[in-house]
Parts: C-alpha cells; sequence; structure tokens
C-alpha cells in the first residue's frame, strides 16, 4: 500500500512537472513568434524606434527560441505516462438538462434594460456603426456616408458579430438594444456549451457550476451587453472544442474535424489575437505525442483546413468589396505594441496583481485540481486546450500589454472560473481524510475565498443591470441634437460624441483637438466632463446633460466660450 502510495505521489509529480513543461513550452513559442514577427516588420521598413530596439528585439527572439528548443527536448524526454482507461461520466436525462439554471440566470442578467446599462464606449460604437452601414448601405465600413472606410483595423469584433447585428438591425432597426441583443443572445450560448465540454468528464454537477460560475467572473456581464468580441470568440472556440473532441473520438470523423476548425477561424475573425490560441493546440499536440498519443495528424490537419478555409474565404470577400483608396498598414503593424515582450508594466502593476493574490490563488487551485483528472486521470484533448489557453493569455496580459485594459484579461478570468466548477464541486461533496472540524474550516475558508471572487462582484454587476441608467446622457444629447435642423454644424471636444451622433444620428460632427480657437466656426460644441470642460460652463452657460454640456452659437453661448477661453 505505502509503495503504491509513493508511486501515485511520484506518477502526480511527473504530470506537474510536464504540465509546467508544456505551459512554459508554449509561452516561450509565442514570445518568440511575436518577437521575431516584430523585428521583421522593424527590418522591412514598417516603422523605426529609437537606438538600441534592433539589438533587444532581436535578442529576445534569440532567447525564446533557444528557451523553447530547451523545453521542447524536456518534454520529449519525459516518460511516456500509461494510458488510463476511463468512460465518460453517464448521462442521464436529468444531466442533459443541467444547464438550464445556468442559462436562465445568464439571460436574467444579460437581456434587461440594454439600452440603459452599460454606456455605449467608443469602440462599441465603432462596432454598431459597421454595421449600420452594413444594414443601410451594404457596405462594410465605418464612418459616414458616402465617406467610408471600408474593413479598416479597427472594426476589432468581425463578421461573425457584424453581420447578426446588421441582421438585427434589418428586422427591429437601428439601436443600440438590437445590437446589444445580439451579443447577450451569444453570452447565453456560452453557458449550455460550457457545460457540455466538462460533463462527461467531470459529470453534472460540476458541470453545471463549470457554467455557472463564469457569470460572476470579472467582465463577463459586461462584455455580454456590449458589442465587443470576447465572449463570441470564445463561443466559437469552445463549440470547436466540442467538435474536435467529437473527432477524435470516432473513427473517420472528418466533417467534425472540419467543423472545428471552421468555429476556430469564426473565432479568429471574431478577434483576431485568437490566432494565438492555435499555441495551445500545439502544446497538446506536443503533450499528446510524448504521453497518450491519442491525436491523429488528420486530427490537427483537418481544423487547420477548417480555419484557413474561413479565414481565406472571409480574405476573398475583402479583396472582392475593397474600394480604391490609400494602402492600410498591416494588422500585425497596428497591433505591434502588444506583441513586444517587457518586464516594466507587470513590475510597474505589481500592487495590483496582489489584490488579485485571493482570485488568482482560487484560480491555481482549480487549475491544480483539474490537471490530474484532465492530463491523465480522464485525458481529454479539448479540455487540456481550453486550460492552456489560461496561461498563455495571463503571461501576453502581463508581459506584453500595459495592463491597462481589463477587459484583455477576461479570457483567461473567464476560463479559470469555469475549471472552478469542478474544484467547488471535489470541495462540497468529496470526503478527505483529515478531522472534521478540519475540513469545516478548509471548507468555510473555500467557500469565503468563492464569496470574495464570485458572489459580491456579480451582485454588484447584477445591481448595475437594474438600477442604473449609465447610457441616459447619451440618450438625451442625441434628442437633444436630433430636435435641431439638419444643416447644424457640429462640434466637439470630446471624441466619443462624434462616434454616438454618427451611429444614433447619422449626424457628421468635427472633432476638435487643438483647443478653442475653432469654436466660432460651429453653431453648436458639445463638451463633457470626462475630456474637459471650458471655463464658460462654470458661469453657467451651456445646457447640461449628465456629463455633457451643449453651447449654442445662437444663444450667445458659442461666443461666451471663445472668449473666456479653456478652463485653467
Amino acid at each position: 500500500m505505502a509503495n503504491a502510495q509513493g508511486d501515485h505521489r511520484r506518477e502526480t509529480v511527473k504530470l506537474f512537472i510536464m504540465a509546467g513543461l508544456v505551459t512554459a513550452f508554449i509561452c516561450a513559442v509565442f514570445a518568440a513568434a511575436a518577437s521575431c514577427v516584430v523585428a521583421t516588420l522593424h527590418f522591412t521598413g514598417g516603422f523605426t524606434e529609437g537606438p538600441g530596439f534592433t539589438l533587444r528585439i532581436v535578442s529576445k527572439a534569440v532567447f525564446f527560441i533557444v528557451l523553447s528548443a530547451f523545453l521542447f527536448v524536456g518534454i520529449s524526454r519525459q516518460a511516456r505516462a500509461r494510458f488510463l482507461p476511463h468512460e465518460d461520466e453517464a448521462a442521464t436525462v436529468a444531466s442533459r438538462w443541467g444547464f438550464l439554471p445556468a442559462l436562465l440566470a445568464a439571460a436574467l442578467l444579460f437581456f434587461p434594460n440594454l439600452g440603459r446599462h452599460p454606456w455605449p464606449a467608443p469602440d462599441e460604437l465603432h462596432h454598431l456603426i459597421v454595421a449600420r452601414n452594413l444594414a443601410e448601405h451594404g457596405a462594410y465600413a465605418s464612418g459616414l456616408a458616402p465617406n467610408l472606410v471600408y474593413f479598416d483595423h479597427y472594426d476589432s469584433v468581425g463578421p461573425p458579430v457584424i453581420a447578426p447585428v446588421a441582421a438585427a438591425f434589418e428586422i427591429f432597426g437601428v439601436g443600440v438594444v438590437p445590437g446589444r441583443l445580439v451579443l447577450a443572445a451569444y453570452g447565453v450560448a456560452m453557458t449550455p456549451l460550457v457545460y457540455f465540454l466538462f460533463l462527461p468528464i467531470f459529470g453534472a454537477r460540476a458541470s453545471a457550476l463549470a457554467a455557472a460560475f463564469p457569470l460572476a467572473s470579472f467582465g463577463t456581464i459586461y462584455l455580454s451587453r456590449s458589442l465587443y468580441g470576447e465572449v463570441p470568440a470564445l463561443v466559437f472556440v469552445l463549440g470547436g472544442l466540442l467538435f474536435w473532441r467529437r473527432g477524435l473520438r470516432t473513427p473517420r470523423a472528418w466533417f467534425a474535424l472540419t467543423l472545428a476548425g471552421a468555429c476556430f477561424g469564426l473565432a479568429v475573425l471574431t478577434k483576431a489575437f485568437m490566432a494565438a490560441a492555435a499555441l495551445a493546440v500545439v502544446g497538446a499536440y506536443v503533450l499528446d505525442r510524448a504521453t497518450h498519443r491519442r491525436i491523429s495528424p488528420a486530427g490537427i490537419l483537418l481544423p487547420a483546413a477548417g480555419a484557413l478555409s474561413v479565414l481565406g474565404l472571409w480574405q476573398v470577400i475583402q479583396i472582392s468589396q475593397q474600394q480604391p483608396g490609400p494602402d492600410k498598414p498591416s494588422l500585425l503593424l497596428y497591433y505591434r505594441h502588444s506583441l513586444s515582450f517587457g518586464l516594466d508594466s507587470f513590475w510597474e502593476n505589481l500592487p495590483m496583481i496582489a489584490g488579485l493574490l485571493p482570485i488568482l490563488l482560487l484560480g491555481f487551485l482549480a487549475i491544480g485540481t483539474c490537471v490530474p483528472k484532465v492530463f491523465r486521470g480522464h485525458y481529454d484533448p479539448s479540455l487540456v486546450v481550453l486550460m492552456l489557453l489560461v496561461p498563455l493569455f495571463a503571461f501576453w496580459y502581463a508581459f506584453f500589454t500595459p495592463m491597462h485594459i481589463p477587459r484583455y484579461l477576461w479570457y483567461p478570468a473567464a476560463i479559470a472560473a469555469m475549471l472552478s466548477g469542478p474544484l467547488a464541486a471535489a470541495a462540497f461533496s468529496a470526503r478527505f481524510a483529515m478531522r472534521p472540524m478540519t475540513r469545516t474550516l478548509l471548507r468555510g475558508a473555500f467557500a469565503a475565498g468563492l464569496l470574495w471572487a464570485y458572489a459580491l462582484p456579480l451582485a454588484d454587476s447584477a445591481y448595475k443591470v437594474f438600477a442604473s441608467d449609465q447610457a441616459g446622457p447619451d440618450q438625451a444629447v442625441a434628442r437633444y441634437i436630433a430636435g435641431l435642423p439638419s444643416d447644424t454644424k457640429l462640434a466637439t471636444t470630446y471624441w466619443p460624441a462624434e462616434r454616438l451622433l454618427n451611429f444614433l444620428l447619422e449626424r457628421p460632427v468635427t472633432v476638435i483637438d487643438s483647443g478653442i480657437a475653432q469654436v466660432p466656426d460651429y453653431d453648436v460644441l458639445i463638451e463633457s466632463d470626462r475630456a474637459g470642460l471650458s471655463a464658460a460652463s462654470s458661469e453657467g452657460a451651456g445646457q447640461r446633460f449628465g456629463h455633457y454640456v451643449v453651447y449654442r452659437r445662437d444663444s450667445g453661448q458659442i461666443d461666451q466660450v471663445a472668449r473666456l477661453g479653456e478652463r485653467p
């Protein structure tokens, strides 16, 4: 018995070492590839940097290439793990509907009051404008007709989001609410996909929790109620992993494997950075070659063909619909700053990271709970890929971005929340060999961690859904401008107002970004507390709509703004 326990401990340690090596490998490969891309763009004249940049970027590329090679050798030298025979958790009639509580909760959180919460942010308005132009003008373009910009890089949600939103505009009319209905539907669709991805491995109870916990993860409610690409992209990834599992388990299931690739391609179209998720598939394949060898070459090649077919089709559409105009910079050049490895942002944000320690600890516990089962005990390549996305995206966020945009961290946070489902099910149902009092205290500490990490943020987000009216000022100022003559010359010092009035009213608005010297040239000036107000506002000039202040020439307010100048 003692020898068996010792062997089991050694096997578990080896398993975690292997998981750590694979994780480090895909992160190193990403850093190497990103450094090579930035170096290539630099050497081909795509951009210039200060002295010393060439040496730094080349050194990074060489370092991570060498590190990737060493890690690959380390993985290859690990002893092949013995594949443990297993059966999927038995499916019952009740278990097939175990996702319903999470689905109903998602619908309750995502659909109500879409016109009031959240406020329409500039990026969302840009995506809404593209969808409106597609619905009204048949043009996949931003801007205001006739001055449209086709297929611009700022459109970061892609056709899998823009096209359904345009269809919603055709059915329900153009507006914020019809557009957000599509995103809410994507958010609701995520819950059954998570449930069925976890169900064969962890059973109904753990899978129901895995489907529910992401609803309380930070950002999920916001991203499912506004036009961003994170939630739809993850939905396509989850769907692709389900098809991939079916294709790997069923002989000659070529169609399922191709559909898996098509879903991955749609995920990349929805959020271009999802292309990096291919490294998680590479990591799973490297792990599989060194251990279980359950993934055939067709299990990689057919999904790759499906993904490339979807991406290629979209390229053909863009080329066929592209309008004459100046050449646009490449997408890689546009996002090169998010491909440069560095430690500065990590150290600068260390206090923020320290404040997330309870959540990070919960995430580590969740991953640690799932690794033995997913990587060996009930080996499942689809869940291996999903789990590898957590460290990969966290690595990118910590060392390749300024860490100023929290929604970039949503992927690892949401997936870690899914993995917390099996952890919670085990914590509250398994029988541990310890004293009852100790077990009770540990469960109480764990429950407190869940309360802090998920329940409290969920309560705050739910309150905003039902009680706040963040979009009220935007709607009020739009109604006011709609009542002005169509030839009114509009200007603003708050650039998001230009997109707001473009989308809601299709009214041209000039953004003044060089002081107020140009103010007398316009009939109406729109300012906002968020961008700073002119001195005239302190004397009661203008009409206020929440954080907006509107000045009119015919009331003498424009002249007052020009005379008093900017607020000191």
